[in-house]
């Protein structure tokens, strides 16, 4: 690199890092305020996201520009929602192909110049390190602590660095008992007990806080999180609709859609994404990856894989170091292009998803050969269910169902999933583990409940066409075929609606 190239990166790291200083004391400024407590709640629900990740989308914490820091450190949710932490091979049968008419046009139009990967984690990194000293050098300062568990939440969403939910939840109870009396403390323990799962007990630290005095406007929007990652979509699509309309930025652009996606209205959905992006006026690749990572989401969610695999190439490419979109991603592909982006996420992160996914995808490159991986996978999953036992167990589930091929564990793990929220997603997984562990009657029974829920996803009546046919229930299993024709037929209708923004390419050369 020449002494001129190195000199302005130089330059433009110094000039990135001032303004993150300078939004970290803005922050620290509002933190002892009510504005902040929604932001980091939506956060929270992103960082754990099930195999349903998309259930929300959270923007990162520090990386936010100046334009969206008004809603504190964080913003939205996306562990839930969504990773989706499946260790799933991608699924087989037909599957709608997108339209790519006009695309080239629409690359152009969303040639949108971001900051480049690197200069952007080292942003990040400088952003983590900041909050860590400052919560050192001030271990009760309520904004300190702010700062510190809104980067580690980002940390385990984003990186997949789950050991960041230990450095949050400590943080997060120090802020409480340093300010049992502050609304903005409860919201900061909600949005660790919302990233951890513990939905009954966030709920719980939202009404003290509204007792405290925290505003009914961020208190609906933190619930309109919770209810969604409960699969509540009417619910949530009251409060993100009127949220949207009244201001229409990206992030509440994008709640919306995550939300009309899970409610199968695809082609609304795809409209609030391009809203969303078009709201961007920003250079953090961070934001915008999130945007490209969820809208993916719901097209794989609604039988296009050929779109997801658009958005999420679009969002690994923006922003590589994004394990969720890596993880996401790597399942459309084959295996030995997945198995290189696989390797990439697995060397940082501590996330047993990505060894068990690596594992499959070397088992089908070469029989036995992803044995140590699985293993190593086994062992990470057995921790996280001892620590963090509601926050993982969609991911567990699906793990022992599908790489360990343990139906009978998988059933146990799926039913505390299933105990904690009656999800669509809850349900799929249910079902799919009690049909593979051969208990018909009680896999059929739960897809009678799933089926009956206002909404219904793809994947539920997929794993419930199974459990019928397993049952001997064939006018059931009938039925379910022509809803699934009906559901590809409806997707199809959808994506030729909305042709596909191609902005992959252009977004590869990003800004310095």
């Amino acid at each position: 690199m020449s002494k001129t190239v190195n000199s302005q990166v130089t330059g433009t790291v110094n000039e990135s890092r001032a303004r993150l200083a300078a939004l970290l004391e803005r922050i620290a400024s509002i933190a002892n305020g009510p504005r902040r407590g929604v932001a980091l709640v939506a956060l929270a629900l992103v960082t754990v996201s099930c195999r349903e990740a998309p259930n929300s989308g959270a923007v990162p914490a520090a990386t936010l520009s100046s334009s969206t820091a008004p809603n504190a450190v964080g913003s939205t949710p996306s562990r839930s929602a969504a990773s989706t932490r499946s260790s799933t091979p991608p699924r087989d049968g037909a599957r709608p192909n997108s339209a790519t008419a006009g695309s080239d046009a629409a690359a152009a139009k969303h040639a949108l110049r971001t900051t480049s990967p690197a200069v952007a984690l080292e942003n990040f990194r400088a952003q983590l390190a900041n909050a860590e000293r400052r919560a050192k050098t001030a271990p009760a300062d309520l904004g300190a602590l702010s700062a510190l568990v809104s980067a580690h939440l980002e940390q385990a969403s984003r990186l997949g660095v789950l050991s960041s939910f230990e450095t949050a939840d400590a943080a997060s109870k120090r802020a409480l008992a340093a300010h049992p009396k502050n609304p903005a403390a409860h919201m900061l323990r909600a949005s660790v007990y919302a990233a951890l799962h513990h939905f009954d007990e966030a709920d719980r630290a939202l009404a003290l806080a509204e007792k405290l005095g925290a505003p009914q406007g961020e208190l609906e929007q933190a619930r309109a999180t919770l209810a969604m990652a409960r699969g509540h979509y009417d619910e949530a699509f009251a409060s993100f609709d009127a949220r949207a309309k009244s201001h229409g930025d990206t992030v509440s652009s994008t709640l919306l859609a995550i939300c009309l996606g899970h409610m199968q209205r695809t082609a609304e959905s795809d409209a609030k994404f391009e809203a969303a992006t078009e709201a961007f006026h920003d250079t953090s690749p961070f934001v915008l990856a999130w945007v490209e990572f969820e809208r993916g989401a719901m097209w794989e969610r609604a039988g296009d894989e050929a779109r997801a695999r658009q958005y999420y190439r679009q969002a690994v490419t923006r922003l590589p170091a994004f394990a969720h979109a890596v993880g996401h991603l790597a399942a459309l592909l084959p295996p030995a292009e997945a198995k290189t982006l696989l390797e990439g996420v697995a060397r940082t992160s501590d996330d047993p998803e990505y060894l068990a996914t690596l594992a499959t995808v070397e088992d089908a490159l070469a029989a036995g050969s992803g044995r140590a991986h699985r293993e190593e996978a086994a062992r990470g999953y057995e921790v996280l269910m001892k620590k963090y036992p509601l926050a993982f167990a969609d991911h567990a589930g699906w793990y022992y169902l599908n790489v360990a091929k343990d139906a009978e564990h998988a059933v146990t793990v799926a039913a505390q999933n299933l105990r904690n929220r009656r999800s669509s997603q809850a349900f799929e997984l249910m079902i799919a583990a009690e049909t593979a562990a051969a208990l018909g009657p009680e896999a059929c029974e739960h897809a009678d409940e799933a089926l009956a829920l206002p909404y219904v996803s793809r994947g539920v009546v997929e794993a419930a066409l199974g459990a019928y046919r397993a049952c001997g229930t064939a006018a059931r299993a009938e039925e379910l075929d022509r809803e699934l024709a009906r559901r590809t037929e409806a997707t199809r209708v959808a994506a030729a609606a909305r042709p596909a923004t191609a902005g992959a390419s252009a977004t590869a050369a990003a800004a310095p």
